[in-house]
């Protein structure tokens, strides 16, 4: 039972190359592909922390908001935060 035993390469040879090279074992290739993923996470990241600037409730300005018809006898509030309640009259 003398069976040979072959070892076979961690990744197929890239078409091209010169025989034995291994794209994914070019050092190379590996750092690019590392930086790329890093700028791609910065990037993701960076795009998260944008943040639309809010107004608190008590800065709206209610003479821009445009409300529901209040029942007969009631009128809008229009004052913040809520300009849309509905007052006796």
């Amino acid at each position: 039972m003398d069976e040979e035993i072959r070892v076979l390469p961690p990744f197929l040879p890239v078409a091209g190359g010169h025989e034995g090279s291994c794209r994914f074992q070019d050092k190379e290739y590996v750092v690019k592909r590392i930086l790329l993923a890093g700028l791609v996470l910065a990037g993701a990241l960076g795009a998260t922390q944008l943040s639309v600037p809010t107004a608190s409730a008590q800065q709206v300005d209610c003479s821009l908001v445009r409300c529901a018809e209040c029942p007969v006898g009631q009128h809008p509030k229009l004052t913040p935060p809520d300009c849309c309640k509905c007052v006796k009259d």
